[in-house]
């Protein structure tokens, strides 16, 4: 290849990159690209104002946790700042559109702030809660409302940047009437089996110059108020490496560890759970990511790309010399991103066995598509992969690509488009149901297809889990970007909006379980996914019953009976459909049959020798809104291979 061609498939290979990453159509012109990349990317560094509160309260909670930082809050010229903060008020939005003023806090009342407004520290933060009875026009004991707010930093720039300015951020909670379906009334003591987590969340412990998330503390506050019971912390194994300015020596992945074993942390009422979520080498320059969750003693390298990748390389280099000029960013900004990546069948080995590993958002590219950052067939079944977090995010609202800036999403016109709505929700469940079918069944029937005795389930089931992959994120993301001023990337994905639901159908108690038993219920397969409703799935015979991840044994000539139970609430409405998946070996050949059915009883045939039944409810609230929840797989051994009648016995609980 000549040098002019080499030159010519590096331009568009970094065209490529630059396209990925701010979300642009292939055909964008290149000036559309310079026009982007200026106003992302070159422009001053300056602070980061962001504002967060759960997107959902819990019912029966009635304080909201409201977390305000900034990032980079101490910059100096020839970035833009310092910023000298003059205050901050906290406003409500009122039906004929005012803005009520919930709380005033003059910079005498602010941590870690001068008297002249300089903020003494680079990763500034500060915490308040706001009790639901303090709302204008918001009755506590009705609730089913949702409250709008927004958070005002008043101040201003160096002397150049004449004027007060005020940086606006906007929120929304849903105020939720009734529990998350099976966690019980907050407050009883009543045992309870079921327990809500987020498998995929990126805490401050995930900072570089592309993204960041919010303190542990917080995530944890906000877990609770949304009405999850344990969360794994996965940040990034490239910033894990680190050791921040102004910490002697531990590495931040040291400091996640330490604080994650905090008892104030991580208890009985809520779980922290440590992992890491690993760039691993799939061959050549293809990358993937890769989830490890618990049973981690020391870190796994990975940075975010290889030092060989050289295409790539040069692109972030030329990007971020550009924005360096302008000022504010560290000269070893990129460096920082580079490092030792593993190979896949490396970062495996090194595992240690406790761990659960996971393929992170395997049908989605994990780096920009020219570098082939997707699963593929073969590494799906690697046998030390645990299972897929086939479900990653949940994104429903969102603002236009490229649409004009904007920090309040809630009034842009396709925020609410109602069409636009149904489609996502239609083409979310349609590709979760694809995936399953198509990506997660054939794998489960290669387990069946090996299956050895009814002893103990296949070697290989590998387990579906979701997880929100929010960066801090409690209310809403803004997307990935350089000092996160491209608005037009809005969505309304957050921590929670999709969770992994452990069922320990034998826990005494309504406390959280520890951690370990979480583990082995991932592990085994025991749970559910869901953004809504909880689907309730087992299996028996005579006496003997399976929930999921479990094996029941079937002989003699009792009919067997699956019992499929949809637990739901107004907040996310009536069963609409229902799914039964079976598949079972007849003979050496394969058999897999898919019921449609409804709360009621029906009869399916049941035939082979051993195999596995799943299940998944779509739902549908009062305003349209379209939620889903898919089972792990129940397995079955049919010990006298005679045809069997299956009873399937439907209801809905609410």
């Amino acid at each position: 290849m000549s040098t002019s061609d080499e030159y010519s498939e590096r331009e568009k290979q970094a065209q490529e990159f630059l396209e990925h990453f701010f979300g642009l159509e292939s055909d964008t012109s290149p000036s559309d690209l310079v026009a982007v990349g200026h106003s992302t990317l070159t422009g001053q560094n300056q602070p980061e104002f962001h504002a967060d509160a759960p997107w959902r309260l819990e019912a029966g909670l009635d304080t909201i946790p409201l977390l305000l930082l900034i990032r980079e809050a101490n910059l100096r010229p020839p970035a833009v700042g310092p910023w000298r903060m003059q205050g901050i008020h906290i406003e409500q939005e009122l039906p004929d559109g005012q803005w009520h003023t919930l709380r005033r806090y003059a910079v005498s009342e602010l941590p870690e702030i001068a008297p002249d407004g300089t903020i003494k520290t680079d990763f500034w933060v500060f915490r308040t809660r706001i009790p639901v009875e303090q709302f204008a026009n918001i009755d506590p004991e009705r609730r089913d409302e949702t409250v709008r707010l927004r958070v005002v930093f008043d101040g201003r720039f160096p002397p150049d940047v004449p004027g007060w300015h005020s940086v606006y951020r906007y929120l929304e909670i849903y105020l939720a009437r009734e529990q998350l379906p099976l966690r019980r009334t907050v407050g009883s003591s009543e045992p309870r089996c079921w327990f809500y987590g987020d498998t995929h969340y990126h805490s401050a412990f995930t900072n570089d110059i592309w993204e960041f998330g919010n303190p542990v503390r917080d995530a944890r506050d906000a877990g609770i108020a949304i009405g999850l019971d344990w969360l794994v912390i996965t940040d990034h194994s490239c910033d894990l490496d680190e050791r921040d300015d102004g910490v002697s020596s531990p590495t931040r992945w040291e400091r996640l560890k330490h604080e994650l074993s905090r008892w104030s942390v991580s208890n009985h009422t809520f779980r922290c759970i440590p992992g890491e979520e690993i760039t691993v080498r799939r061959g050549g320059m293809g990358y993937l990511h890769l989830l490890a969750i618990g049973g981690l003693q020391w870190l796994i390298e990975g940075g975010f790309w290889s030092a060989e990748d050289r295409t790539i390389r040069h692109v972030a280099d030329r990007l971020i010399k550009i924005a360096a000029k302008r000022g504010g960013y560290p000269a070893d900004a990129v460096e920082r991103l580079f490092g030792k990546v593993h190979t896949l069948e490396e970062a495996l080995e090194r595992l240690p066995s406790p761990t659960l590993a996971f393929a992170a958002h395997p049908q989605t590219a994990a780096q920009p598509p020219f570098i082939n950052g997707m699963w593929g067939t073969a590494q799906l079944v690697h046998p030390r992969l645990t299972g897929y977090e086939f479900w990653n995010g949940r994104t429903r609202h969102q603002t236009a690509l490229l649409a004009v800036p904007t920090d309040n999403p809630f009034e842009t016109p396709g925020w609410h488009n109602p069409v636009q709505l149904a489609k996502t929700d239609d083409r979310r469940i349609s590709q979760l149901k694809q995936w399953a079918d198509g990506k997660w069944d054939p794998v489960l029937q290669q387990g069946v297809d090996a299956w050895a005795s009814p002893d103990a389930p296949p070697q290989c089931r590998p387990v579906f889990i979701a997880g929100s992959d929010a960066h801090g994120d409690f209310n809403h993301s803004v997307g990935v970007g350089w000092d996160y001023q491209l608005h037009g990337m809005i969505s309304d994905n957050a921590l929670g909006r999709v969770r992994t639901v452990v069922h320990l159908p034998r826990h005494p108690s309504f406390h959280v379980p520890p951690i370990r038993q979480i583990l082995a219920a991932l592990k085994q397969g025991a749970c559910v996914v869901t953004d809504g409703p909880v689907l309730e799935l087992s299996l028996r015979q005579d006496d003997q019953f399976a929930y999921l991840g479990e094996v029941l044994t079937m002989q003699g000539n009792d009919q067997p009976e699956a019992s499929i139970t949809v637990h739901t609430t107004p907040e996310f409405g009536s069963a609409e459909q229902i799914e039964l998946v079976m598949y079972t070996t007849v003979g050496k050949s394969p058999w897999r049959s898919v019921t449609r059915t409804s709360v009621g009883s029906t009869v399916v045939e049941l035939r082979g020798q051993r195999g596995y039944c799943r299940a998944m409810v779509q739902t549908t609230a009062h305003d349209g809104e379209k939620f889903c929840c898919f089972t792990n797989p129940i397995w079955f051994w049919n010990l006298d291979d005679q045809t069997r009648q299956l009873r399937v016995q439907v209801q809905q609980s609410s």
